[in-house]
């Protein structure tokens, strides 16, 4: 058997400037490495053919010459040969350009697993392995952490955003890797060896028989504007005078603070008919979550703007018996599917019912959650129409041209608008990256449609869901560990924590180190949160953490370092230890939530959808 591992050049973000009077990025002097998923994806399917007779594992990637060494790099890991795609007419593909030219070099290979990384660190789109997958109309598995091959097939553990899941798939099969499947190495100096003198071979577009009006910008369906660089609105307030001071200026502070809540209603039932916009919702262990009353409401928003209805889409059992709660949230009407499996079924199947309504209903707009369900969805229907994708958005712009749709990139630095030449327009939403919509009160009517669909390819053979904490997205009061707080302070954020009221989170190197599960990692390949207050403790503040609280009403940082660049990103920061700070803090938010005069910070460390219909 041949396995494809797809691979792909990446700026280091560090070097990366960008040019304010310019509107672009600085690329001279700019390191380029292999993304550092795409190695974890190397290592993950060497090691699960170890041993088995006959295969290969080839490398793949798609780029300019000097991408020559991200090959060598992933021989040097381990893979037995390179390929590299390389021709002008190639030149600013999207991701679905993109996925044409892979699936057309997977097919020439001949390959039945084609593994990718989760994401890459510049684009972060996470959706071109389902791209992949619909293209090739192969089955997808993604997020994997655990591979095994069985007879025909392969074994896999994945992140779900509920839990941990078992699924068995038969080749051939399109597989993403994440970054839990293990840690990045580097090659030995004889694997190095052996990868310099290793012979590659080089395709360019006519060996692969791929039309120019199909790759490159002609055949992409999105595009990028002038890119934006974020800056923070935020003005720091340092706080000091020794800890109790600091404790009681942050408490005062708090005091005075407008308590944020949801965004203004919007009733569904008084916009015209027409094609409308779509919002697909998706239902969690306590019902809709918070990302769909956040898409409901950003669809009735554009609504408003492009005309039609706002429409609410449930795809599944679990979502379908919950959909008409989205009347409270703005939407006109609501389409189910409840035939289209279950939240945690095969998404080939749930892409394949949303691309018969889109056919047959043409929305002007779809919005589904950046979720791994929904970027999996999103991915394959897309690949099917033809349509462009925008994924990870964290909001929208109407213009004379159309919807643009708000991109962050390279680590949440940049925000890029992207349009779409396809309608619908269609992009993939953050949780917690747009306001949730405030309650109406009324439901909304739901037509239940039934299509044919094929038989399931993905089986679920366990399922562990996640326990303990509840659904970050919806907390109010959150304490973040980072790694600034030590291992032994773990277990002092979460006492403060519960005395507070609070839930706890953490970031991607306290989750990598194993002092908190995965589960409660916040940033950009975690959650998106929107609480009224966040206490970042011992949290360093890189922008891939950022990324994830920005909706975040007050910010509050303590941290030993003074130059830490959480101070440039808060509200109120105070230099100190955080273990002599939290439990203050702790006592006074304690305190404060049965007081006359509560702080602004919520009542409730978390609230389910459920809690607010």
């Amino acid at each position: 058997m041949i396995a494809a591992v797809c691979v792909k050049q990446v700026p280091m973000l560090i070097d990366l400037r960008f040019d304010t009077q310019a509107g672009r990025m600085v690329r001279d002097g700019v390191r380029l490495q292999a993304n550092p998923l795409d190695n974890i994806a190397t290592l993950t399917t060497v090691a699960a053919l170890a041993g088995v007779d006959n295969a290969e594992v080839v490398a793949l990637c798609m780029g300019p010459p000097q991408s020559e060494a991200v090959l060598r790099h992933a021989i040097g890991l381990g893979a037995d040969r390179g390929i590299l795609v390389c021709d002008p007419l190639l030149a600013g593909s999207d991701t679905l350009a993109t996925a044409r030219v892979l699936v057309a070099a997977i097919r020439r290979l001949g390959a039945t697993l084609v593994v990718l990384g989760r994401h890459s660190i510049d684009a972060e789109t996470g959706q071109t392995g389902a791209m992949v997958a619909g293209l090739l109309d192969w089955p997808v598995l993604s997020a994997i952490r655990a591979l095994e091959l069985t007879p025909g097939g392969v074994r896999a553990q994945r992140e779900t955003d509920d839990g941990v899941q078992t699924v068995e798939a038969s080749l051939p099969v399109v597989l993403t890797v994440a970054d839990s499947a293990g840690r990045e190495r580097w090659p030995s100096a004889e694997d190095r060896e052996r990868a310099a003198a290793a012979p590659l071979q080089t395709w360019d577009a006519g060996a692969l028989r791929l039309e120019p009006a199909v790759v490159g910008s002609a055949g992409s369906p999105t595009s990028v504007g002038a890119v934006r660089l974020v800056t923070s609105d935020r003005r720091p307030v340092m706080l000091d005078g020794g800890p109790a001071t600091a404790i009681e200026a942050l408490c005062a502070a708090l005091r005075r603070a407008p308590s944020v809540g949801a965004a203004d209603p919007r009733p569904g039932g008084a916009r015209p008919p027409g094609s409308g916009v779509w919002a697909v919702v998706e239902a969690g262990p306590a019902g809709l979550r918070r990302v769909s009353r956040e898409l409901v409401g950003a669809a009735a928003e554009l609504a408003d703007a492009l005309g039609g209805p706002a429409v609410a889409v449930a795809l599944g059992a679990e979502a379908a018996d919950r959909v008409a709660e989205a009347g409270a949230w703005g939407a006109d009407a609501a389409l189910a599917v409840p035939s289209a499996g279950t939240a945690r079924g095969d998404p080939a199947l749930h892409a394949a019912a949303l691309g018969a309504l889109i056919r047959d209903r043409s929305p002007a707009a779809v919005l589904l959650p950046s979720t791994t369900w929904g970027r999996e969805v999103a991915g394959i229907a897309c690949a099917q129409l033809g349509l462009g994708l925008t994924g990870d958005a964290i909001g929208f712009e109407v213009g004379p041209g159309g919807l643009l749709a708000l991109k962050p990139a390279l680590g949440g630095a940049l925000v890029a608008p992207i349009a779409s030449s396809t309608v619908p327009a269609v992009a993939t939403v953050r949780s917690g990256a747009l306001a949730v919509a405030a309650l109406s009160g009324s439901a909304c009517p739901v037509e239940v449609v039934r299509p044919s669909l094929a038989a399931p390819r993905v089986v679920e053979t366990s399922f562990v869901a996640d326990a303990g904490e509840a659904d970050l997205t919806w907390a109010t009061t959150v304490f973040c560990a980072g790694m600034g707080l030590g291992e032994d302070g773990i277990a002092l954020l979460q006492r403060c924590a519960r005395q507070a009221g609070a839930s706890v989170a953490a970031t991607r190197r306290v989750c990598e180190a194993g002092w908190l599960p995965r589960r409660l990692q916040v940033g950009l390949t975690g959650h998106s949160i929107a609480p009224q207050l966040y206490v970042a403790a011992g949290v360093r503040g890189a922008f891939e953490h950022l990324t994830g609280i920005r909706r975040a009403a007050v910010v509050v940082a303590i941290n030993t370092d003074p130059q830490a660049p959480i101070f440039e990103a808060c509200d109120y920061g105070m230099v100190g230890d955080a273990h002599t700070l939290l439990p203050l803090l702790a006592e006074r938010l304690a305190a404060a939530r049965s007081a006359p005069q509560p702080l602004a910070v919520g009542s409730t460390s978390a609230t389910t959808t459920e809690e607010y219909s």
